[in-house]
């Protein structure tokens, strides 16, 4: 069974509410009827919400139609048909700033008003699924940690999804969308890298795939790293870049400090290795192949820890005592690759996760 849906029908012409009413209810929509914009907007503030308004424009001494559906549509997302007996250029002109789904001139029959009304549903359902889908796309960039951009081609304009001002330093509204302000807030090194590129693109329909830095507020430089699409038209012409833009700052500065830990166990004098959870070693540096004697790193790796020294039931118990979290200092006696011994200090922590 189909759901009736609610019209409310503002007309000060009583015959005319009449005869739009008849033809409505017939084809199954329920009607209520409004004589004036004061008796709709009291209507509305009631509690009274409709699917739809059918809205006359010429209302006489008070709200016209076009004020009605204004002051409505500030508190209401409700579809809007203008029902009117004026085709004046004036009056169309009238309409035209405000949201409206269609516009019917009275008198022209059923059919058409009946048409113009299920279009008009069909458009606002559209609209309400664009709008939520923008509404999750927006959100989705809000929690995410890239930026979205969107270039045109032909304007040149650049529009962010996202808070650039925010990741940049600035109040929210700051950045402007021009392409040449966005060139300006590079990096001078990186600038003409930029251009290079971008010179690329514009004859190509490849992937971009580029990283810059870009000037914070503070002066300091972010880290950007873009990648995007091409669209093209119909004809297969370019019609604008959409893509992302990842904040690679955090990343790049904690990768430069893990290369300094692993140039420093690298190169520390003493001898350096780690083992896996079944005691096999899986690092070992270049001091500690110096120390057991051993020309490269496939010799020891893989093997158990406890075969490098003269007592491996003694190498064994520090393993569990590791296995226990427990930080160990000792002494043992290594054993070389040419059988020879030393005594070592060994100190060993697990790596917890």
């Amino acid at each position: 069974m189909n759901r009736v849906r609610e019209i409310l029908l503002v007309e000060d012409e009583a015959t005319t509410a009449l005869l739009a009413s008849k033809m409505l209810s017939s084809r199954g929509f329920s009607v209520r009827h409004c004589l004036s914009g004061e008796a709709a907007m009291l209507a509305l503030s009631q509690g009274y919400v409709p699917e739809l308004i059918l809205m006359d424009i010429d209302l006489g001494a008070g709200m016209d139609g076009t004020q009605t559906a204004a002051e409505i549509l500030k508190i209401y997302n409700l579809p809007i048909v203008f029902h009117t007996s004026h085709t004046e250029q004036e009056i169309v002109e009238k309409v035209k700033g405000i949201t409206r789904y269609g516009y019917v001139v009275k008198n022209s029959g059923q059919f058409v008003l009946v048409e113009a009304i299920t279009m008009a549903f069909e458009l606002f359902a559209a609209h309400q699924e664009t709008l939520e889908k923008e509404e999750r796309f927006e959100t989705a960039v809000k929690v995410s940690y890239d930026l979205v951009f969107e270039w045109d081609v032909k304007s040149k304009k650049l529009t962010w999804f996202g808070s650039i001002d925010t990741l940049l330093g600035y109040e929210e509204g700051f950045i402007s969308h021009s392409f040449s302000s966005w060139l300006a807030s590079l990096h001078p090194e990186d600038l003409p890298m930029v251009q290079k590129e971008i010179a690329r693109l514009e004859k190509s329909s490849e992937a971009l795939l580029i990283r810059y830095r870009i000037r914070r507020k503070d002066g300091s430089w972010t880290t950007l790293e873009s990648k995007g699409l091409l669209l093209l038209d119909k004809n297969r012409l370019p019609v604008k870049w959409i893509g992302v833009c990842t904040d690679l700052t955090e990343f790049l500065a904690h990768q430069e400090e893990l290369y300094k830990k692993n140039l420093a166990i690298e190169c520390s004098m003493n001898a350096i290795a780690f083992a896996d959870l079944q005691g096999k070693l899986f690092y070992i540096n270049a001091s500690f192949l110096k120390m057991w004697g051993y020309s490269s790193p496939e010799e020891v790796l893989g093997r158990a820890a406890v075969n490098f020294w003269q007592d491996p039931v003694a190498a064994a118990g520090v393993l569990q005592r590791l296995g226990q979290r427990e930080t160990i200092h000792a002494t043992l006696v290594g054993k070389r690759k040419d059988q020879s011994t030393m005594h070592v200090m060994l100190s060993a922590n697990a790596v917890l996760d």
